[in-house]
């Protein structure tokens, strides 16, 4: 659209979601109202979640991945895009675990890291490898990055 067109378009079907440890995450317009009225943050893995007080009063963690599609506790949520901050419900679906990890086998090289280290959080891997921890946008094949360089 043009900056002199007077139509406006219509908005956008998702909705950004203020989080208290800085940052949005992105949540489908339908779910914003719900969303909103809970105290939301990341954990150290980028994941965004709530504490709720279970029967016996202990804080739990809520993940906003989980609660959106209803996943029962067997089920792990994928997140298409690879996005843990981009929550609408199409780019979220319930797994089997064996199926998310075929699912992620498939893959490129990235995903999951070699074993022993595909345990580790981002830090404890950081700390292991004395590497900057480093946040990927995606995977690429590195082989073929390396060749380029050296051409």
């Amino acid at each position: 659209m043009r900056p002199h067109d007077t139509q406006k378009s219509d908005p956008p079907s998702y909705r950004s979601l203020r989080l208290k440890n800085g940052g949005r995450a992105l949540i489908d317009r339908s779910d914003y109202r719900w969303a909103s009225q809970f105290v939301w943050q990341t954990n150290k893995d980028g994941y965004v979640f709530r504490w709720q007080k279970d029967a016996q009063g202990k804080s739990r963690r809520r993940f906003l991945h989980r609660e959106l599609i209803q996943a029962p506790a067997s089920m792990q949520v994928h997140h298409h895009n690879r996005l843990r901050l981009d929550n609408r419900r199409s780019n979220l679906q319930a797994l089997s675990p064996a199926a998310h990890r075929r699912l992620h086998a498939k893959e490129t090289d990235c995903w999951p890291p070699s074993p022993p280290d595909w345990e580790l959080t981002p830090v404890q891997l950081r700390r292991k490898t004395h590497q900057p921890l480093l946040y990927a946008l995606g995977c690429f094949a590195i082989e073929k990055i390396e060749q380029e360089k050296e051409e």
